[in-house]
C-alpha cells in the first residue's frame, strides 16, 4: 500500500490540515494551516502557512497520530510559510517576511536555530559574553523590532528572536555557561532561562524588580539589581525570588565574586558596595568615586586588605580616574594616575575587569567618532602605577559601549 501526506492551506480554513492518503483513502491528522510538510519513513513534520510554528508527530501512521508543537521561543525565523526538509536525522527550515532565515533542528523539529540568509538588520550591539573557558560567545542585538540573541560555538546562529525594542543583557553561570540569563534591562523584570546553552529551549521568567543587571553565582544561584541598589536573589535559575534587599546605595552593577560575594556599584554619589553573606548583608564603602554616572568596579576579593579598583564618569574639561579602595583601612578613594586626558567631551568607563592581577579598564571620551581606549596595569596593588594602552584609533573597539542601562562591556575569560 503506498501512503502519502499532504498539507493544506486553502480558502475554506475547515479543510486545511494534514492529510494521510493511502491508496483508496484519506484521513485528516492534524488542523492547521499547513504549507509544506516532511517525512523521513518515522517521524513527519509540517511548517505552518500563516506562521512560523512546525508541528512534528512520532506516530503520523497511527490510528489518530498525535502532534507536538515547536518550542515557543525558537520556532524558524521569519512571519509565515515555513517550507521543511529532512537531512538525515535533520530537519532544515526556510521561512518568508521580515527576521526570514534558513534554519536546523537537530531534534525531530521541537527546536530550530537560524543559521543563515537571516533577515535582520544589527541597528544595535546590546551585550556580549563569553565562557569561563572562552570556548562559547554571546552577542545581544537589536534591529529596533525585535532581539537577536546570537550564539557561537563553531559557527554564529541565532538561538532566539523576541519581538521586543528594549535592551536585553547576557550572563552565563562561571561553573557551567550552559545555563544562560537573559535580562530586559529597559522595563520590568522580564528574563529568559536556558539550562542547555540556548539550545533547544527557553524558560520566561521575572525578577521580580525593574531589572538594571544580573549577577550569575552558579547554575543554580543568580542576583538581580535595580536602580535604587535592592538586590533579589534566586536559588533556583530564576523560577522564584526571595525578598529584595537594600545595599544602602544605588545600583548600576552587580557582580559575583564566588559563593556568596557580590559586589555592586551605582551612578554618581552612590557608593560601591559588597556583601559576603549572599545578600543578607551590606557593607559599602565611606566615599563615592569621583565623578558622576555609570560607576563602574572590580574587587581582588572581599576581605580586609582586598582592592575594589572603579572608574566612572567625567565632565568635560575634566580627566577621568581610574581609583583603589582597600577594604578594611581605606577612608577614601586612592587615584591610581590613569592615562585619561581632559578636553572638550567628557570621559566615560564602560568596563572593568581583573584577571590574574591584571587590571583592564574600557573606556571612551565621547567624541564623535565614539574611540574607547583599553588601558591596563599590572602593578595594582602597588603604591605606584604603571599603565599601558591601545592608542591607535584603528586597534580601539569603537561603537561601544554596549546600551543596556547596566553591567560591563569588557569580557574577560
Amino acid at each position: 500500500m503506498r501512503i502519502a501526506f499532504v498539507g493544506l492551506d486553502v480558502p475554506t480554513a475547515a479543510d486545511d490540515g494534514v492529510y494521510r492518503m493511502s491508496d483508496e483513502s484519506k484521513k485528516s491528522i492534524k488542523t492547521e494551516d499547513i504549507y509544506s510538510v516532511a517525512y523521513d519513513g518515522t517521524n513527519l513534520v509540517a511548517g505552518e502557512s500563516g506562521g512560523t510554528s512546525v508541528f512534528r508527530s512520532s506516530d503520523p501512521l497511527a490510528s489518530s497520530p498525535s502532534f507536538s508543537t515547536t518550542s515557543t521561543y525558537q520556532k524558524p525565523g521569519g512571519t509565515d510559510k515555513v517550507l521543511l526538509r529532512w537531512s538525515g536525522a535533520d530537519v532544515y527550515a526556510i521561512s518568508q517576511g521580515l527576521e526570514g532565515a534558513f534554519s536546523a533542528s537537530y531534534d525531530n523539529g521541537k527546536s530550530f536555530n537560524d543559521l543563515s540568509l537571516i533577515d535582520t538588520t544589527i541597528d544595535d550591539l546590546q551585550d556580549i559574553a563569553v565562557s569561563a573557558d572562552g570556548r562559547v560567545l554571546w552577542a545581544i542585538t537589536n534591529d529596533s523590532a525585535d532581539v537577536s540573541v546570537w550564539r557561537k560555538v563553531d559557527d554564529w546562529e541565532r538561538v532566539l528572536r523576541y519581538a521586543s525594542t528594549n535592551d536585553f543583557i547576557v550572563r552565563l553561570a562561571p561553573d557551567d555557561a550552559d545555563n544562560v540569563y537573559l535580562g530586559d534591562v529597559t522595563a520590568g523584570g522580564t528574563m529568559f532561562y536556558s539550562s542547555d546553552n540556548g539550545e533547544t529551549k527557553w524558560h520566561l521568567r521575572n525578577c521580580g524588580v525593574v531589572l538594571v543587571d544580573l549577577a550569575v553565582e552558579d547554575a543554580d544561584v543568580v542576583y538581580a539589581i535595580n536602580a535604587g541598589g535592592s538586590v533579589s536573589k534566586s536559588t533556583n535559575n530564576g523560577f522564584t525570588w526571595g525578598s529584595s534587599k537594600s545595599t544602602g546605595t544605588g545600583g548600576s552593577t552587580i557582580t559575583s565574586l564566588g559563593e556568596d560575594k557580590l559586589l555592586v556599584s551605582g551612578v554618581g554619589t552612590d557608593k560601591v558596595a559588597w556583601s559576603t553573606d549572599g545578600n543578607d548583608s551590606w557593607s559599602k564603602t565611606s566615599k563615592a568615586v569621583t565623578g558622576a554616572g555609570a560607576v563602574q568596579a572590580v574587587a581582588s576579593g572581599l576581605s580586609d586588605g582586598d582592592f575594589i579598583y572603579a572608574s566612572g564618569t567625567e565632565a568635560a574639561g575634566t580627566a577621568g580616574t581610574v581609583e583603589r579602595w582597600e577594604i578594611g583601612s581605606s577612608t577614601s578613594w586612592k587615584d591610581m594616575s590613569a592615562p585619561t586626558t581632559s578636553g572638550a567631551y567628557t570621559y566615560d568607563a564602560f568596563g572593568i575587569g581583573l584577571s590574574d592581577g591584571t587590571l583592564y579598564v574600557l573606556a571612551k571620551d565621547n567624541t564623535p567618532s565614539g574611540n574607547s581606549t583599553l588601558l591596563r596595569t599590572l602593578s595594582g596593588t602597588g603604591s605606584t602605577f604603571s599603565w599601558s594602552t591601545i592608542a591607535a584609533a584603528d586597534k580601539r573597539p569603537d561603537g561601544l559601549p554596549v546600551s543596556g542601562s547596566g553591567g560591563t562591556a569588557l569580557q574577560l575569560s
